[in-house]
């Protein structure tokens, strides 16, 4: 008929265990979403479990899991690297050189060349 919202019950003295709603299901999303951008970063599936093991406790979350979330956006890399770039890009290479020039009086001082 439609979708209803439930919330877990907060008390302060125990802790409430649901079979019903699992844990951490407020937060799924950002979940997801963590997984997502931890793996575009390029933190290996391995990794991440291992990782996330420490937030989610024993049971978290496997390797393969984490690949199976990770699917959901192979397709939008695979389109982004194959995309069409046009030759409007221009580069300009700067970087910097320190070099020490001795002075008459014999000490060295430092200067910074910028090269481009």
């Amino acid at each position: 008929m439609g979708s209803i919202t439930i919330e877990r019950p907060r008390l302060r003295k125990q802790t409430y265990k649901s079979k019903v709603l699992p844990l951490y299901t407020k937060n799924e999303r950002q979940l997801l979403d963590l997984i997502t951008n931890l793996y575009l970063t390029g933190i290996s599936t391995r990794k991440m479990a291992k990782g996330l093991e420490s937030i989610l406790g024993v049971n978290g979350i496997s390797a393969s899991s984490v690949s199976v979330i990770t699917n959901r956006i192979k397709g939008k890399i695979e389109e982004f690297h194959r995309r069409q770039l046009e030759d409007k890009y221009v580069f300009l290479y700067l970087d910097g050189l320190t070099m020490t020039v001795r002075g008459i009086d014999g000490k060295g001082r430092k200067y910074l060349l910028l090269v481009a």
